[in-house]
């Protein structure tokens, strides 16, 4: 594995024209200060047959050039966190890009997909987030495959942004890469701390290692495609006493999994179970959805204690579908008025759940993410994926190539990967 991917060169990429001294500092808002302090790791595969109309030197350059263009647009992303966590000095210290070669078959990686061998295409670990000093915002690497494919591996401190702003960077970076940068427009950088005032937290331990579990993490792949989410749709939609006669595609996976979990640790004990997903705050916002740059979400949490009936998939997706529906227009106002109290208080009551030997899974779906659509000036990916998360219990969902299916990532302890799991996306 080792003599596989080889790091030909690293390389700091600073902005085009560095950021205006007024808007130099970057107050956090409190969702940013208290996201847990990883990179969030996306990687887009190019087939050979897409990038054979540049040379490696080309592509590289074409690369370098436009993301050097993009972090003027985006300038926070070439800064650095300071003052403990409160926020961004926008110093135009640049982003982190590294070339690989890759001495591997990329249609190999797409068919046999390994999860240690992704992420050496990482330029770093998710939980290697410094949580002090000069720690990058932004790491990109380059993996050029001998064959002539490409994949695109972006790491973004989740202490800066959530998927859905880490999505629409790299599409601005595409888009200004294949030459169309005159229709990139950018986001609103403050608007987040205005309405979700920064907190005066103790001083914050924002070490990861905090955060992440010292056993064995596993993460398995399990593909749910057109057919079987027709069917679970179906059974959810048809079972007696539903409720949810409409069930989305991410309430069906989303019940699916959770249910494993359910029977899972059932069996060792647990007898009150929850799952979480974190809810895009903007278009619960404004109308059209806000167009905030940063951690613009809260998390969603549905509770279920052990009974006859209650891990019936129709019962597990109606109240997933209820804890969606309570993130509405007073919710937010009542987080925002608390200046964070209301969002640390459920915050603390899943520590609290957590702590008292309940099961908790969390979600977070990328599927609503246009992934598919970022091409740099050599057509669209073939295939857009994640990689490990030092986590137990998070799953993942990414949207599948066709637009129908898709891909649950599920993260846990090495002692939990037995057979409960086996069957999920069959």
């Amino acid at each position: 594995m080792a003599n596989r991917v080889e790091i030909i060169s690293k390389e700091t990429i600073l902005p085009s024209s560095p950021a205006e001294p007024h808007i130099r500092e970057l107050k956090l808002s409190f969702l940013d200060q208290i996201a847990v302090p990883i990179y969030t790791p996306i990687i887009y595969f190019y087939t050979d047959d897409q990038s054979d109309q540049f040379c490696p030197t080309d592509i590289l350059l074409r690369l370098k050039k436009s993301l050097s263009d993009a972090l003027t647009i985006f300038y926070p992303i070439a800064g650095r966190i300071r003052d403990g966590n409160r926020f961004i000095d926008c110093n135009d210290n640049g982003a982190e890009f590294i070339e690989a070669m890759v001495h591997r078959k990329l249609a190999d990686i797409i068919e046999n997909c390994d999860m240690d061998e992704l992420r050496e295409y990482l330029p770093v670990q998710p939980q290697d987030h410094p949580h002090q000093g000069e720690a990058t915002v932004l790491l990109v690497q380059a993996n050029l495959f001998d064959c002539g494919g490409i994949a695109m591996a972006v790491c973004l401190s989740h202490k800066v942004a959530d998927g859905n702003s880490l999505s629409k960077f790299v599409q601005a970076w595409a888009a200004i890469s294949r030459g169309e940068a005159a229709g990139v427009v950018a986001p609103n950088f403050h608007v987040l701390a205005e309405q979700f005032r920064p907190i005066d937290l103790p001083e914050p331990d924002l070490s990861p290692s905090k955060f992440i579990y010292r056993e064995k993490i596993v993460t398995r792949r399990f593909i749910y495609d057109d057919q079987k989410l027709a069917s679970l749709r179906a059974e959810i939609a048809t079972a007696e006493g539903s409720k949810v006669k409409d069930p989305s595609r991410v309430e069906a996976v989303s019940a699916s999994i959770w249910r494993h979990f359910i029977e899972h640790h059932r069996r060792n004990g647990c007898r009150t179970f929850a799952a979480v997903h974190p809810v895009n705050l903007r278009p619960r916002m404004a109308d059209p959805p806000l167009q905030a740059f940063g951690n613009c979400y809260v998390l969603s949490p549905a509770y279920v204690a052990d009974g006859d009936g209650e891990h019936e998939l129709h019962r597990l997706a109606e109240l997933l579908r209820n804890a969606f529906r309570k993130i509405d227009g007073e919710y937010i106002g009542e987080i925002q008025r608390s200046g964070g109290g209301e969002y640390q208080t459920l915050r603390q009551s899943i520590a609290i759940t957590k702590k008292e030997g309940a099961s908790v899974c969390s979600f977070s779906s990328w599927c609503g993410f246009p992934v598919y659509g970022t091409d740099f000036g050599w057509g669209k990916p073939a295939w857009v994926c994640t990689t490990i998360f030092p986590f137990k219990n998070i799953v993942i969902l990414m949207s599948r190539a066709d637009g129908k299916g898709i891909e649950a990532w599920v993260n846990m302890l090495e002692d939990d990967d037995d057979g409960d799991f086996k069957t999920l996306g069959d």
